[in-house]
């Protein structure tokens, strides 16, 4: 019912319009210069409406061509991106596998159209020094760099750090990692890259003042932290040589710390290296009333005071607790040796090598009878004590 009525005013307007163009056709010129033009209203009017509809027509032919154009552009595009994610994945894959070459051609040929180019340039970087390539890989790092914005240069950095101290290159380490110290100070890992670095070039003196902001911000585990601090104070006691000195460095180590026996046998060592042997012998006794521990035995029969008298004598109520010490009787027959008891010495060294072969008792019992004048017997002793060794 619609349809007819559409189709009947549609024919009600033509009849109406031709009738209007019969009755009065128009009039319409339009001159330009030398040329002009005449023609009816109406025929100009449908002029119009034709050159219109063909300009419509025309524009959207335009739209369908450029439409085309660009999903051929974007199909392009998307292909070319296919082709860089699996290029990029066969070029993970031989890094994977140690196949460098191969690894950082694919890596870089696929940066080009990879959504995330930064991973190719970072893992080309390492494939190029896996092939030792050093120049290759700090360009690579460049252009991750140059691939990157905001936090991601950080991460660049940080890849460049490690693999500058994975191939040796400390001092370049310490520079990049200094830099990046600065660009984000809180970085756990940054310090715990750095604590590396010091401990590797043996620079204790950054070490001790990087320590606690890595306490503050536990860079390491516990146990990491508790190691570190014991290897760093270790090395900071063998370069000390004053005694006043000593004595008030230990002051400033924790309590956990002056409580851990292979620090603490550093410190004795150092102490009897600056005449502090007297209260090394004191802080030995003490620390052996709460932990046995052999480390300090052994130092406590190198340690002399000035009373070795006394020394053995605890040395000898010890033995009763523990007869079966290979420390102690070596501690007591190098304290006996000490005091020229050389029988009582040589009692107890050879007690202790029954116990186990001990190179260093071998070596003390060859000394007892080479001052005995016993020649055969210090020779065949030394030679026992080698043989150990090897």
């Amino acid at each position: 019912m619609k349809r007819l009525i559409i189709i009947f005013i549609v024919l009600l307007a033509a009849v109406l319009l031709g009738l209007a163009i019969h009755a009065d056709s128009g009039y319409v010129l339009i001159t330009y210069k030398h040329f002009s033009i005449e023609t009816t209203l109406w025929v100009m009017v449908i002029a119009i409406l034709v050159l219109f509809t063909l300009l419509c027509l025309l524009l959207k032919i335009l739209r369908g061509v450029t439409s085309v154009n660009r999903r051929i552009g974007i199909w392009s595009k998307e292909r070319s991106a296919r082709k860089a994610r699996k290029m990029t994945n066969r070029g993970l894959c031989d890094w994977a596998e140690g196949k460098w070459g191969q690894a950082e051609k694919r890596l870089i040929k696929a940066a080009k159209h990879s959504e995330i180019p930064l991973v190719n340039y970072l893992i080309a970087a390492r494939a190029a020094q896996g092939k030792g390539e050093y120049d290759k890989r700090d360009n690579y790092l460049r252009m991750a760099h140059n691939a990157t914005t905001g936090a991601e240069k950080a991460a660049v950095a940080l890849t460049q750090a490690q693999l500058q101290l994975s191939a040796g290159q400390l001092e370049s380490a310490l520079a990049t990692l200094n830099h990046l110290k600065r660009v984000v100070p809180n970085h756990t890992f940054v310090m715990r890259l750095l604590q590396q670095v010091y401990v590797e070039l043996q620079d204790w003196q950054n070490l001790q003042e990087l320590l606690p902001e890595i306490r503050r911000y536990k860079a390491l585990k516990p146990m990491q932290l508790l190691k570190l601090e014991r290897k760093l104070y270790q090395e900071l006691l063998k370069q000390e040589h004053s005694f006043d000195a000593l004595t008030e460095m230990w002051r400033k180590i924790s309590a956990e710390l002056q409580n851990d026996n292979e620090l603490l046998a550093s410190y004795c060592q150092a102490l009897n290296q600056s005449q502090g042997n007297e209260l090394a012998v004191k802080i030995l006794k003490n620390a052996l009333k709460k932990s046995w521990d052999s480390r300090l035995i052994e130092l406590y029969g190198l340690i002399h005071s000035a009373d070795i008298s006394k020394q053995i004598t605890t040395a000898e109520v010890w033995l009763k607790i523990h007869p079966d010490d290979a420390d102690l009787l070596l501690a007591l027959g190098r304290l006996y040796k000490k005091q020229q008891l050389w029988n009582r010495a040589e009692q107890h060294l050879k007690a202790c090598v029954a116990l186990r072969n001990n190179p260093a008792a071998y070596c003390e019992l060859g000394q007892v009878m080479e001052t005995l004048s016993n020649k055969s017997a210090a020779l065949d002793y030394y030679r026992q004590g080698l043989s150990q060794k090897n």
